[in-house]
Formats: C-alpha cells, sequence, structure tokens
C-alpha cells in the first residue's frame, strides 16, 4: 500500500529538521503554521514557523548537540499527519528519554498546525529549565 501524501510530508519536515536542513524545512512549512508546545515550561507556548526554527535552534545548543529525535512510525489520513517519535537528550547532569506524538495538519503539502504531545510533560519542562 502507497505512502499517504501526507505522511510523506510530515517524514519529510522530520528529515530536515533532525538533519538541519532548514531550507528544506521552511519549504515544508506555511509561512504562517503554528506549533503548540504544552507545559510550563521555558519552551511552553504557541511558536510560527520562523519562531519554531530558532527554538529547535536553542534546544539543540542548550543540550550540547545530545538531543535526538527518533522517528518510529508515521500515520496520516487527508486532514492529519501524526510522528510517534523518542526524544532523548542530556543537559547539566539531567537525562531525557520520553515519547512524543506530534499532530499535525497538512493542506496542499505543508504542515500548517502542530501540537506536541509528551509522555511525560512534567519531565519535558523540568530538563529544560
Amino acid at each position: 500500500m502507497p505512502e499517504h501524501p501526507n505522511a510523506a510530508v510530515l517524514r519529510q519536515v522530520h528529515a530536515a529538521l533532525t538533519g538541519g536542513d532548514l531550507s528544506r524545512l521552511m519549504e515544508l512549512i506555511e509561512e504562517d503554521a503554528v506549533r503548540h508546545f504544552p507545559g510550563r515550561g521555558p519552551f511552553a507556548g504557541d511558536y510560527r514557523r520562523d519562531e519554531f526554527v530558532d527554538v529547535a535552534r536553542r534546544m539543540w545548543e542548550l543540550s550540547g548537540g545530545t538531543i535526538n529525535v527518533e522517528l518510529h512510525d508515521t500515520v496520516a489520513s487527508d486532514e492529519h499527519a501524526v510522528n510517534l517519535e523518542r526524544i532523548t537528550a542530556t543537559r547539566n547532569g539531567k537525562r531525557l528519554d520520553i515519547q512524543l506524538a506530534v499532530v499535525c495538519h497538512v493542506r496542499d503539502g505543508k504542515l500548517t498546525e502542530a501540537w506536541d504531545l509528551f509522555s511525560d510533560t512534567q519531565a519535558w519542562d523540568e530538563f529544560w529549565s
């Protein structure tokens, strides 16, 4: 069975983000796209496309380049795509190892909105605090 086009888009977003291909990432995300991070930590909030790229850079820097986002699976329909991921990182003697579901809206081959749903939001917040 062929992969749903929205799954392919989300896989490409993941590959561009984790591979540091920011120009490709920008091509795959609508200009007015929003990404929502839950919690109460320093990264909680809603971010527009350009802001999200800055947040990703800050996470990379704060983790000393140790952050790793492993893609487990991608599922999609005509309106949504979901990445199931594992995030690991180390920082200041702390270790992060949590699961993440990124629920996205995709329209016309571009990501338009995303919600990060962590298996342990408190651990996520504490790691970055």
